[in-house]
This record gives structure tokens, sequence and C-alpha cells, in this order.
């Protein structure tokens, strides 16, 4: 008789948590995400095969996969991607004499919907598909309304696609020391791929045209094409939930699910089918420097010109978060406990962030050492243009941190 009002006790519980957790995704428009089918199986192919290829970048030693590895869920494991000269992949990467970026490589997971319209941690590149479709990226030839290069934005058919083109003109990346312009840049790559004969039939088959006429933008939408429908993540036990299986979560990961949304206030920016408003947030990261880039990083204010964008990223959707450290435009964490310390107390953050962990966990890594800026005027103006949702912080019980933690690790992660 005990064991019989136990178990009615525990369902009761458990429906108790469903109803509130409703409530939330109704609340937050939580919603699962619809798996992209491969209809193109040639066009796939013809991306798989690009995004491999280290012949897509100038000096012929690095390619797409070398800061988007799968091994690597999607990004290399670094704080800051290993450009041309480097040596090795993801974790094992050494920089050598290479120079690195000033920013880590973000995930790909699920951005090949049409919802994710701008790319890289500032969105410098953006796509509307209002007016008959229209470009914003650091090449004025692709931009606006009439653009100079329509050979190629009327080929080019996302923004994914377009940001594929960016690391190609990139000296660090995959342009090398070459001073030749964007557009020559994209001509010289098109021609050594079109000319190879492992890619003239792909191409073909792919685009319904002679290899003669394919340019860079055909190349850039196989990748995306590819991109969109291998970085996949549409079937984590949140998404399973979302779909009716209330069976799908533990009454752990349920709480959570709702510590997420209300005490721990992720879900302000992180809601929606993605988990991301899709927009840009000052949430108080440390200001991390090294020898090849010194001074601070304004974020999004360096690309829209507005002071209330200063020190504002993109706000990153969330399955397979686990998968994905370090975390940050920066990578200054590198677990998800060390994500919810920051924004428990973002202004400890600011001020008294600690780069030893960095240094030491990276130190096979980098050919350097970071420090972190330490201007008490740039410091003030990250903490004026906080976010003001993360401006408070909060306080978890450790039952609320471990209940958070195993939603962020296990609720949001594919296998």
């Amino acid at each position: 008789m005990i064991f019989i009002v136990l178990i009615v006790s525990l369902g009761v519980f458990a429906s108790d948590l469903d109803d509130q957790l409703n409530r939330y995704i109704d609340q937050f428009r939580y919603a699962p995400v619809k798996r992209l089918k491969n209809s193109e199986p040639a066009k796939y192919r013809l991306g798989k095969k690009l995004f491999f290829d280290k012949r897509l970048s100038l000096t012929n030693e690095i390619s797409c996969s070398t800061c988007h590895d799968p091994q690597y869920a999607s990004s290399d494991s670094l704080p800051f991607s290993i450009g041309t000269g480097g040596e090795g992949l993801g974790i094992k990467r050494k920089q050598g004499h290479a120079s690195i970026t000033r920013r880590s490589s973000p995930s790909l997971y699920n951005k090949g919907h049409s919802d994710f319209n701008k790319m890289f941690w500032d969105g410098r590149v953006f796509y509307s598909d209002s007016g008959g479709g229209r470009f914003y990226t650091p090449e004025p030839g692709l931009n606006g309304m009439n653009p100079k290069f329509t050979d190629l934005t009327k080929v080019l058919d996302s923004a994914l696609a377009a940001q594929a083109l960016f690391p190609m003109t990139d000296g660090i990346e995959m342009r090398g020391s070459s001073t030749l312009s964007n557009r020559e840049v994209w001509a010289t790559v098109s021609t050594k791929i079109k000319n190879l004969p492992e890619y003239r039939e792909l191409l073909e088959l792919s685009f319904k045209t002679s290899a003669d006429k394919i340019n860079i933008a055909h190349i850039a939408n196989a990748l995306a094409y590819y991109q969109s429908r291998f970085f996949q993540a549409t079937n984590t036990n949140w998404d399973k939930y979302l779909r009716g299986n209330k069976q799908a979560m533990s009454d752990s990961e349920k709480r959570g699910a709702i510590i997420f949304t209300t005490k721990a206030k992720c879900a302000r920016c992180h809601h929606g089918k993605f988990l991301t408003n899709f927009a840009f947030q000052n949430v108080g990261i440390p200001q991390i420097e090294s020898s090849d880039h010194s001074g601070a990083d304004l974020g999004r204010s360096d690309i829209s010109k507005q002071n209330y964008d200063k020190f504002s990223f993109a706000t990153q959707p969330l399955r397979n978060i686990s998968k994905t450290a370090p975390y940050f435009h920066n990578g200054a964490y590198q677990t998800l406990e060390d994500v919810i310390d920051h924004y428990a107390n973002t202004q400890d953050s600011i001020y008294f962030y600690d780069i030893k962990n960095l240094n030491n966990y990276f130190r096979f890594n980098f050919s350097q050492r970071f420090w972190t800026l330490k201007d008490p005027e740039v410091l003030k103006i990250v903490e004026q243009y906080l976010n003001p949702q993360v401006r408070r912080g909060f306080s978890l019980s450790s039952q609320e941190r471990e209940d958070l933690l195993l939603f962020l690790k296990l609720s949001l992660t594919e296998n």
C-alpha cells in the first residue's frame, strides 16, 4: 500500500512539473526543430568534398573543416582559431608561427535554417529576403539592392552561403599573405576548383550547368547545403519532449528547464525554437588580449557604429552546447559550470576574471600567453552597456544548479 501511494504521489509531482513547463513552453515559444531533408544528394556530396578540401585556400593548407571539424562538434575546441601555418586539428592544433583569429570558431548546428540571416559573432554578413533578396557584407560589391557583383549575388542563396566566402579572403584564415582583392581571391579559388577533373562532373550534376559557368557563389551554396544538412541537432531530449514525449526528460531535467526559464533568466535571450533571440548582447565577457590582437573588441558596434552595441556579440543557439566548449566569442570559459558562475555575477567577471585557467588549459596550443584588458575606462564602458537582463545576476541552490546543468548537458545534446 505504501509503495502504491508513493508511485501515485510521484506521478502527481511529475504531472505538476509538466503543467508548469508547458506554460513556459507557450510563453517563451519553445518548439522542436524540424530536420532539413537532403533532397539534393549530388550537391551534398559536392559540399562535403569542398568542406574538407584545403585547396579552397590560396595557400592550399587550410580547409573549412580545420576550424569547423565534425569531430569537435563543428568548431575546433579552441578560444581563438589558428590560421594558415598552424599544425594539427582541434584541441591538438598548434599555433607555431601562424597567426590567430581574435574570436572563437562558432558552432554551425542548425544555422542552415533560414531563420539565421546574420552570420559571424558580429553579424557582419546579413541576408534579407525582402525585395528580391539583398546582402550586407564586408564586400561592397555584394551589397544592397543594386550590387556590383550581380553574377555572384544572383546565385548566392543564403546568409550561410555568403558567410562561406569570407574566410577565403581573410589573411589569417585562408588567404595568407596574398594582396589579391576579394574578387580576385574568389576568382582564383573557383577557377582552381572547377578545373580539377574530380570536381567538374559533380559541379555540373549539382547545378545543372556547364562547369565553365560555375563561380564562387555556386561553391559557397554547395558548402552551405552540406553544412545545413550535416550539422543538425533536432532529436535531443528537449525536442522529443516538445513533440509530446513527456518521458523523454527526467524530473531533474524538467526542473532544470524551469530554472533555465525562470530563476537563471537564460530564456530572456535563449528562447523560441532555436533557443536564441537572434540578437546581439553585451553579457560582460572579459576582454582578452594577445600579442596578435590588443585593445578592446567592440563586437557588433564595429559593424553598426552604435554605442548601444558596444561589446555585444551574437546570442548563440544552444543545442549541443555541451559539445562546443570553450564558450563565448573568445572562449573565456571552458565549462558550463564556469558559464553559470559568470551569469550569476557578471560584475565579478568584468573586473576580476582570472585568465590563468585559459592559459594553462591551452598552453600546448598557442605560442603566446594571453592577458585581460585592465583599462578601467574600458571596463566601465563594458559595464555601462551591459544587458539589463544579466546585470543583477542570480543565486541558485546546489540542487537548482545541478538541475540546470543537467538540462544544458543532457536535454539539449543529440547523441
